[in-house]
């Protein structure tokens, strides 16, 4: 598996896979992704310093998802690991080494010292199972929040926000 930071080659590719409503229901992936959003994810990506990063993930030079630092706040070296992966390459166990790889890139490249993230409990579970896999921990800071909108597939989901500390990385805390 490779990661690299979005470039123009990887602009059609990412919206063939992009473009399935079984991501946008619970990734922010806009609905009906298309070339001009893919497009806005590389500008960002490419801005210095930038919020957003956008890396893609690749498999023998396919293209099969995305790893995303978002909220990135260079002061005080955090930010938010977000990932989607297209559908054919789900249930693989890409989703558990994309986001190891991205976090022990943000760790250890970038020197961040903590990532945050979040998913749906129920209409995206294994997300959860993923993070939960890689060291994340529930953030005691903050309550889980209500789905809602596009995001409320499942009746009384919500958001489950998670934290990881470089010092607990890589630490498996599913049992």
């Amino acid at each position: 598996m490779k990661l690299e930071l979005i470039q123009e080659k990887h602009i059609l590719p990412l919206v063939q896979i992009a473009c399935d409503t079984r991501i946008s229901d619970t990734s922010g992936v806009p609905e009906n992704c298309n070339e001009k959003d893919v497009t806005g994810w590389m500008n960002t990506s490419l801005t210095v310093p930038s919020a957003e990063m956008h890396f893609v993930l690749s498999i023998d030079d396919r293209v099969c998802g995305c790893c995303i630092l978002k909220k990135i706040d260079w002061d005080k070296r955090e930010a938010e690991l977000s990932y989607w992966l297209g559908v054919d390459y789900w249930g693989k166990g890409l989703g558990t080494k994309a986001a190891r790889l991205m976090a022990e890139n943000a760790f250890n490249i970038l020197g961040f010292k903590k990532l945050n993230a979040h998913y749906l409990e129920i209409a995206n579970a294994p997300s959860g199972k993923i993070l939960q896999k890689i060291g994340f921990v529930k953030d005691e800071t903050r309550a889980d929040l209500k789905a809602e909108g596009r995001f409320l597939l499942r009746e009384n989901d919500v958001w489950t926000f998670v934290t990881l500390s470089r010092d607990t990385f890589g630490q498996d805390t599913s049992n």
